[in-house]
């Protein structure tokens, strides 16, 4: 595995993945993105769940799998849950995710951390998820033409197919500004890491439709 920072695009995964367990009425206690100090594996993401401690680790992995099988191709963060090797699901006993949870509480409005120590562990980095309510998961699209942009902690989708005019001005160093028209919202200009993170997905979605 990789020992580079936790970038937007795994967050953005973890996110949809979440999103559609919850819609499923599958319990979500917390969930993260952690990568230890010491450690050359990872970053692994945590899913701590009740279902764990009521139906077994193999009656959870089944109700994930069949909740990322309902995730369309276009947005299905992982093909199968033996590819998402970075995946571990534990139940609301283990000491760790314990641990997490505590720290979460301790720091109320904050979801990324870096060096940090939880519990016994010390911790690179860290993205801890809000919660996930029913209706909030259940409102998400996962078209092929929706972008995010906000982030995965807060995220902001609008829908292409409602938006008639995206303009977005490139230089050599990469997109610089990106313009967006209609949509029933006043136009909006988007700079930097938006225009990047925009830009970025835009052009996923041009090569899916290709």
């Amino acid at each position: 595995m990789d020992t580079a920072p936790l970038v937007d695009t795994r967050i953005e995964d973890g996110r949809k993945l979440i999103s559609q367990l919850v819609c499923d009425g599958f319990d979500v206690t917390i969930a993260f993105w952690v990568r230890f100090k010491y450690e050359e594996d990872g970053p692994w993401f945590y899913i701590v769940s009740k279902t764990v401690d009521t139906e077994g680790l193999r009656g959870a992995f089944l109700a994930v799998r069949k909740s990322l099988d309902r995730i369309s191709a276009p947005c299905r963060p992982w093909n199968s849950v033996t590819e998402a090797v970075e995946l571990k699901i534990v139940g609301l006993n283990d000491h760790f995710a314990k641990d997490v949870v505590a720290f979460r509480d301790s720091s109320p409005g904050r979801y990324r951390f870096r060096e940090v120590s939880i519990g016994n562990q010390i911790v690179k980095e860290t993205v801890i998820y809000p919660p996930v309510t029913k209706c909030a998961a259940g409102a998400e699209p996962c078209g092929k033409r929706s972008i995010n942009l906000g982030t995965a902690a807060e995220p902001e989708f609008i829908d292409l197919e409602k938006v008639p005019l995206v303009m977005i001005v490139r230089d050599s160093a990469g997109p610089s500004k990106v313009v967006i028209v209609g949509g029933g919202k006043p136009q909006r200009a988007l700079e930097g890491e938006e225009a990047q993170r925009f830009v970025a997905q835009f052009d996923a979605i041009r090569k899916q439709m290709e």
